[in-house]
């Protein structure tokens, strides 16, 4: 469940009934799986550059460290998932989705909440309502899909997103003990 104020741009991706706002706010529609690969890949690299970007203003070691952390973190996602879309059959990448009108990512530029000034805490609390937004993409994704190999693929995705999720809480737990 999202609780971060601020995140609504994110809560409302998968309500039809914003479907018209977000339209013209300029948030990208999917038309093919390769599509929907690319905009996580952008997503993830956007959130990597904002973290790094804040890292100048940290507040103190601890956050500086997670801010580092997670910058890095999301720039290997970003690579991870294109790894993903090379080992996928152009054909499937190439797919048409069914779905093209229904579900969007918001652009990370236009849709972030200022990150600066946060607590540690609430930076992971940022960081992983963030994943879960992503999550709960991939689950609506796979079981919209009637293709196997599609199915896969969101669920690998969302595997990864809750790896990534874990090992960032297992990390400030860490940063907190210092």
């Amino acid at each position: 469940m999202i609780s971060i104020k601020g995140l609504s741009e994110f809560a409302n991706i998968l309500d039809p009934v914003n479907r018209q706002r977000q339209q013209s706010r300029g948030v990208k529609r999917f038309k093919q799986i390769k599509d929907i690969l690319e905009a996580a890949q952008r997503f993830h690299s956007e959130l990597g550059r904002r973290y790094k970007e804040l890292e100048s203003n940290a507040a103190n070691e601890r956050v500086l460290m997670f801010l580092d952390y997670v910058s890095e973190h999301e720039l290997q996602l970003a690579k991870v998932i294109a790894l993903f879309e090379e080992d996928l059959p152009g054909s499937t990448l190439e797919t048409w989705s069914d779905f093209s009108e229904e579900f969007a990512l918001p652009d990370p530029a236009q849709a972030q909440p200022d990150l600066e000034g946060l607590s540690i805490d609430e930076l992971l609390l940022r960081y992983l309502d963030y994943n879960d937004v992503l999550i709960a993409t991939y689950q609506e994704l796979s079981a919209r899909t009637g293709v196997q190999e599609l199915r896969e693929l969101f669920e690998g995705l969302i595997e990864l997103e809750h790896h990534s999720e874990m090992a960032a809480v297992k990390d400030v737990m860490r940063f907190n003990e210092l």
